[in-house]
């Protein structure tokens, strides 16, 4: 077992130079037991939580997906169909109340590439051959004029494209989700 004396949290694995290393057990100091894997004393995934496997689900009740191995939360209703530009994507996220949530965002680049993974995209109901903003945003001057540009991903392709702001795609918002023994029984509550 290693101890962070910074934190009081605990790692039950193998370790190699001073880093977890492999699959162990992670103790938070609220007494959480996180099952996972471990490289260099980072976490890669999670394998469970208080013994809850963690997994790919879609939660018909709150109409989301649920990514137990990344602990991200997909918004999967009608909306995520609206076509916005990037200014009302990002006040729809910042503003959204749903599923009992307000914390949600637009994604990250690297949450994109989450999304349309393939063991997330078999969980995802309401989606076309759509275009999905990120947070990511930048400027560039030319002849004096000035364009601000975003990413966004194709969602059957999974390429990550930029264009103008003022463009139009689809917006599905996301939020970290640490599994909780109320998520826990509505992922059990959408099995049966």
């Amino acid at each position: 077992a290693i101890y962070n004396f910074s934190t009081g949290q605990k790692y039950e694995c193998e370790y190699k130079n001073d880093k977890v290393d492999g699959k162990g057990i992670f103790t938070q100091i609220n007494g959480t037991k996180e099952e996972g894997y471990y490289k260099d004393g980072n976490r890669v995934s999670t394998v469970s939580v208080n013994g809850v496997m963690s997994e790919i689900v879609r939660i018909n009740s709150m109409e989301v997906v649920y990514d137990g191995y990344k602990n991200l939360m997909w918004q999967d209703n009608q909306d995520v169909l609206k076509i916005i530009d990037w200014y009302q994507a990002e006040s729809y996220c910042s503003n959204l109340n749903f599923s009992g949530y307000s914390d949600w965002k637009k994604k990250k680049k690297n949450e994109l590439l989450n999304l349309v993974d393939s063991n997330v995209k078999k969980k995802i109901k309401n989606a076309n051959d759509d275009y999905y903003w990120s947070e990511y945003k930048y400027s560039s001057t030319m002849w004096g004029r000035t364009i601000e540009y975003a990413a966004y991903i194709h969602f059957n392709s999974g390429r990550l494209h930029e264009n103008p702001t003022y463009y139009i795609h689809n917006v599905r918002c996301v939020r970290n989700a640490q599994l909780t023994d109320s998520l826990n029984n509505e992922i059990k509550k959408s099995k049966n």
